[in-house]
């Protein structure tokens, strides 16, 4: 299936944890990850990160990217930035916070790691 039409990643009831923090990670920091499976996000076309194995992997290449877990997910993340117009179009945080003060929060905090 193509990355446009897979089901958007969005939290389910029955998810671990680290399911969970990883798409809020992601969809906090602009992405727009898909879920093509239970276990399964898709970052972008050709990469795909596995919450509950903590491995992320390239099509195409013989084997997943060392390291593991969410720190893994961070560091593909400070390779592949988001657009920055993402920040301020996407959120996923709880009910309790206050989604777009987070967004620019966050775009602030990127682009104060990246002036550096």
């Amino acid at each position: 299936m193509k990355f446009n039409r897979m089901p958007p990643a969005e939290i389910r009831s029955g998810d671990a944890t680290n399911m969970r923090e990883a798409i809020t990670m992601l969809l906090n920091a602009g992405y727009e990850p898909k879920r093509p499976s239970d276990g399964q996000l898709k970052l972008d076309s050709d990469t795909s990160f596995y919450p509950s194995k903590g491995t992320l992997h390239i099509d195409r290449q013989p084997h997943g990217r060392a390291g593991s877990g969410l720190e893994l997910l961070k560091e593909w993340m400070k390779e592949n930035p988001a657009p920055l117009g993402k920040f301020l179009s996407r959120s996923a945080v709880s009910d309790d916070t206050n989604s777009d003060t987070f967004c620019i929060a966050e775009l602030c905090r990127s682009i104060g790691e990246n002036s550096g």
